[in-house]
């Protein structure tokens, strides 16, 4: 089973993964991913950007390259086309290699309840946030 955590600024995702990490989920921080994926890059962003996007230890400068790409939608795109074959690799890498020990050691990870409903009387227009009790599997 694969759980995505998403949410705004601040909004416990840190702490909701180590939390599964505790339950022996692994988990695999995309934000991360995006980092690792931006160094292997490299090569290809400082030639469509240019080597003024390479910092003084000569990684990619992050900001450097949010201040191109995020004033010209032509460059977003591009920056995307580079990194997001690269990242998604890496994610499915990831995946792959999770589910491989989680076969190995027996588990499923076959959620035990799901609950997705408004809470009961709950008024017009209420909404509750899908909420998912999972095992280690058995």
């Amino acid at each position: 089973m694969i759980i995505g955590l998403t949410g705004g600024y601040c909004a416990g995702k840190n702490a909701v993964a180590a939390i599964l990490e505790r339950l022996g989920w692994t988990c695999i921080d995309v934000d991360r991913l995006g980092h690792e994926a931006i160094d292997l890059a490299r090569e290809a962003i400082v030639a469509r950007f240019g080597p003024g996007v390479l910092g003084r230890d000569g990684l990619v400068d992050r900001k450097a390259v949010a201040s191109i790409v995020f004033a010209d939608p032509a460059a977003l795109a591009d920056q995307e086309a580079i990194v997001h074959p690269i990242a998604i690799r890496l994610l499915d890498e990831r995946i792959a290699a999770a589910e491989s020990v989680a076969r190995a050691d027996g588990r499923s990870g076959q959620p035990e309840d799901a609950d997705a409903g408004p809470p009961e009387g709950a008024g017009f227009g209420a909404t509750r946030r899908p909420t998912v009790r999972c095992s280690r599997g058995r």
